[in-house]
This record gives C-alpha cells, structure tokens and sequence, in this order.
C-alpha cells in the first residue's frame, strides 16, 4: 500500500496545481492581470523551514558525533529552500501590461519586457516555465502560476507566435 501512496500524493497535488493554475489571474487597481503561484508553494517553504528546527533539536539531543556535519548542512538547506519557497509563493508576480509584461521577482526587482521586444518564447518541458527573453532581460513563467493559459493567450495575441512554436503542447 505505501508503494502506492506518494505517487498517489504527487499526482493529486500535481493536479491541484494545474486547476489552480487554469483560475483566471487576479486584477490590479489598474485591471492588469497578476499572475502568482498558489499559495501551497509558501505553505510546503514554511513546512521546509520549519522542519530545520527538527534537524537542530536531532542535532543537540540525538546526533552523534559522525552527524553533526552532515545534519548542520540539511538543517542550512532545508532553511535556505524554505525560505527560497516562501519568497518565491508571496512575493513573485508577473504582470500583464497592455505593452508588454512585468515580473516583480522575490527580491522585489521589477523587470519587464515589451511585445514588440520578445525575441525568443520556449517552454521548458522539464522546468515547466515559459522563458521569454529580450535583448536586455528574460523573464520566466511557470506553468503552476494561476492564469498561465491566460498570460499564453495574451503572448498569442500579441506578438503572433502560437502555442506550438513557444513549444506548449495542448
């Protein structure tokens, strides 16, 4: 049965995702489309981040000492990823602007990129991001983000490039 189990897990939260990610993206003040992940990638940084405290409990309770280096560098990057996860759930947007597109990243740079000014449009099969990039900057779209078809749609409709040339298979 447990051999079942997290593949089981894996494909329901897979398929929460992508629901999440077909919801139409949320509207500024402005009505611009802001694209954000759900918010479970804040909640498993949380969870990461707080596991790493089970790590220092283990680490001044219960590890030997063969264990302590070993333990000191999961506890730093259960940290590191949980805090990397939390940013990037909270914090990252892409904006849909009507000239062009706006990404706020988890460190609260803000980069954008015109229609006109798309150079290259690939979706990563494995990465499962849209890369879009310009002669100055790139900016990246995951495919979990809610309203990605709509963010899809709007590249379409701008700069004349279709699903299967940005490598999107229906």
């Amino acid at each position: 049965m447990e051999a079942y189990l997290i593949p089981i897990v894996v494909i329901a939260i897979m398929s929460l995702l992508v629901a999440a990610s077909k919801k139409r993206p949320k509207l500024d003040e402005n009505g611009n489309s802001i694209l954000k992940l759900p918010i479970f990638y804040s909640l498993i940084g949380i969870a990461t981040f707080f596991s790493g405290f089970g790590l220092i409990y283990y680490l001044i309770f219960r590890a030997q000492e063969n264990e302590i280096i070993p333990v000191v560098v999961s506890t730093l990057v259960l940290f590191a990823v949980g805090i990397l996860l939390y940013l990037k759930g909270s914090l990252f947007s892409i904006t849909i602007l009507d000239n062009g597109i706006k990404e706020k990243t988890m460190f609260g740079k803000i980069k954008c990129i015109n229609w006109s000014e798309m150079e290259s449009i690939t979706f990563g099969k494995t990465s499962l991001e849209l890369k879009i990039i310009s002669h100055k900057t790139q900016i990246k779209a995951h495919m979990h983000m809610r309203g990605f078809p709509y963010l899809v749609e709007k590249i379409e409709e701008n700069t004349r490039r279709t699903k299967k040339e940005m490598g999107i298979v229906s």
